[in-house]
């Protein structure tokens, strides 16, 4: 009988440190995620405050001339699929329409615009952001901005 009761508390004790380093090993596992997600908020918030600095100073070195970030430039469309709007339609317009859409910016011949000009768009959902002048183009009298102004075609 003595031996039918060791082996019942030896069988106990075995399932009592089974449970025990089962239970262990969870909390090591659940300890090491709340680590790894504490520090990837760490590093995110590191992150969003280097961006905050650097967009606080150009803000505050282009003064009111600084692009307004309010939305987002891209719109969702990743940059891979961008094409340019223009690309399709390269045909060249008559005479006087180039003359009347040019007229703001001194006419075709006298273009006060160059390729690197910072412009700030007036019209259409992205009105109020500023971008960089790539390429004009006379003989359709349209300019292709560097970031803004992109379509994608499907």
């Amino acid at each position: 009988m003595q031996k039918l009761i060791q082996r019942t508390k030896k069988a106990e004790r075995q399932v009592l440190r089974r449970a025990r380093e089962v239970a262990e090993k969870e909390y090591r596992t659940e300890r090491w995620q709340r680590l790894d997600r504490s520090n990837k908020a760490w590093k995110d918030f590191k992150r969003n405050v280097v961006g905050s600095r650097l967009v606080a100073k150009e803000r505050w070195k282009l003064g009111p001339i600084a692009p307004d970030r309010t939305s987002s430039p891209n719109h969702g469309v990743s940059k891979s699929e961008f094409r340019d709007a223009n690309a399709v339609n390269q045909n060249t317009w008559p005479e006087h329409d180039i003359e009347q859409r040019c007229a703001w910016a001194g006419g075709p011949q006298n273009l006060n615009l160059r390729v690197g000009d910072r412009v700030v768009i007036m019209e259409g959902r992205e009105k109020g952001a500023i971008d960089v002048v790539q390429q004009i183009r006379i003989e359709s009298a349209t300019v292709t901005l560097k970031e803004h102004g992109k379509v994608r075609f499907f």
